[in-house]
């Protein structure tokens, strides 16, 4: 039966394309992390830990979090994406004038790695450089990003099985910035699009 439906979708897309003589697809790099123990932190109680304040903070909490950090950021696959590999792609495929895709950062993600590049455990500053090259550099022949930023809230709360005013919440860090701009501006995206200043 459901080799019958796949064969039939297949058969579907064959006639619209040879119709409409296009298909457009695209791919969608979905980076995130969450905040693995968002206690205090002793230095600043009014702030929560992240992934290197764990890290440190481990033994004094009864060995919280459970969860293995530098396994999490450290493998080789998450160093690599959260660093240059969607770039790199990009890249591989400059002969297509018109291929692009989407990158999104959690800014709980953004906030763990910040943490760890400044105390230059497992990233050092400047890990989002490449992105910020990208946004500026890699261009359709239409002028737009051949890698572009998509936003999503700033804790990834799925916004459609929440009371109607988290989202917004969520959505809103620190200073009264939003975390739209201030995840962009983290991987280099709202300096190279001024336009999206102040979302």
């Amino acid at each position: 039966m459901l080799k019958m439906a796949l064969t039939a979708c297949v058969f579907l897309i064959a006639g619209l394309t040879a119709a409409h003589g296009k298909v457009y697809t695209t791919y969608h790099w979905h980076m995130h992390q969450p905040i693995y123990w968002p206690d205090k932190l002793p230095s600043d109680p009014i702030t929560y830990q992240k992934a290197y304040d764990s890290l440190e903070l481990e033994p004094s909490q009864g060995g919280h979090p459970r969860n293995d950090i530098n396994g999490i950021f450290g493998e080789d696959d998450r160093v690599n994406d959260y660093q240059h590999y969607p770039l790199d792609a990009i890249q591989s495929c400059q002969q297509y004038a018109d291929m692009g895709a989407q990158v999104s950062f959690s800014g709980s993600l953004i906030e763990n790695l910040d943490n760890l590049a400044v105390n230059n455990h497992i990233y050092a500053s400047g890990w989002n450089s490449r992105y910020a090259q990208a946004f500026s550099t890699y261009k359709t022949s239409g002028g737009f990003p051949k890698l572009d930023f998509v936003s999503f809230t700033y804790h990834h709360v799925v916004a459609t099985l929440v009371d109607k005013a988290v989202p917004s919440r969520d959505g809103v860090h620190g200073e009264g910035d939003t975390c739209t701009c201030r995840c962009r501006d983290r991987v280099g995206y709202c300096s190279q699009h001024s336009h999206l200043q102040g979302l």
